[in-house]
């Protein structure tokens, strides 16, 4: 068998296994700066009427904000929802400014535990976390990604559990572990960068 048709083959049945093995991913759009009822839309697939994929079919639908949200600017509380802060890490650099928490369940007694970590990562502008988001898309395997009914951010990936969302020049990445929902402790965050996002 020739080197070119081993490599076909052998594409074909990775294609194959990331399709069955692949989880549907969900995508939100926040219905406030995008109107869309596409629930059933696959963000991968290409729209006819612009030539682009999905994805970038309504990341281009998000209006701009009248401010960009710095990392000085956002202040960490000691507690959003249920949970409260463990742990913080920040990355102050001049092309990448970055705040990496951990949150655990104001019912977890147990030291030095965590049960929720939130990445929250600061642009330049909203077209570069924009670009962020775009790019985010092809960590997931699944062959179809879908919206959600979650109303966080601007642009969301995920669910109650595990959500990835866009709101400005602002990238978030939130995951709860064994089974902890964090989609409340995302929702504040949000509320916070966009209350930033919206001074006068």
């Amino acid at each position: 068998m020739s080197i070119f048709k081993y490599s076909a083959s052998f594409i074909t049945v990775l294609l194959l296994f990331q399709y069955a093995c692949g989880i549907n991913s969900n995508i939100h759009i926040n219905n406030n700066e995008v109107n869309t009822n596409k629930q059933n839309m696959n963000l991968r697939e290409i729209d006819k009427e612009t030539n682009k994929i999905n994805i970038d079919v309504l990341l281009d639908k998000i209006n701009a904000y009248p401010n960009d949200c710095g990392m000085s600017d956002f202040k960490l509380r000691e507690t959003y929802a249920s949970f409260a802060v463990t742990d913080v890490n920040t990355y102050d650099e001049d092309d990448y400014k970055r705040i990496d928490a951990y949150f655990k369940l104001q019912t977890n007694k147990k030291k030095g535990n965590y049960d929720t970590t939130a990445e929250i990562a600061f642009y330049e502008s909203q077209s570069f976390a924009q670009d962020v988001m775009r790019n985010s898309l092809f960590t997931y395997t699944a062959m179809e990604v879908y919206p959600s009914s979650l109303d966080i951010g601007d642009f969301a990936i995920g669910d109650a559990y595990r959500i990835k969302f866009i709101r400005g020049n602002v990238y978030v990445s939130v995951t709860g572990y064994d089974g902890v929902e964090i989609d409340v402790l995302a929702g504040e965050i949000d509320k916070q960068i966009l209350e930033i996002l919206n001074e006068t």
